[in-house]
């Protein structure tokens, strides 16, 4: 799931999201 949300970076909240994920560790 992690993957399909890192796939949207290019908009806001799928960057934002790979940010948080990247925070977590993911």
């Amino acid at each position: 799931m992690a993957i399909a949300l890192v796939t949207g970076g290019s908009r806001g909240i799928g960057r934002a999201t790979a940010l948080l994920l990247a925070q977590e560790g993911y």
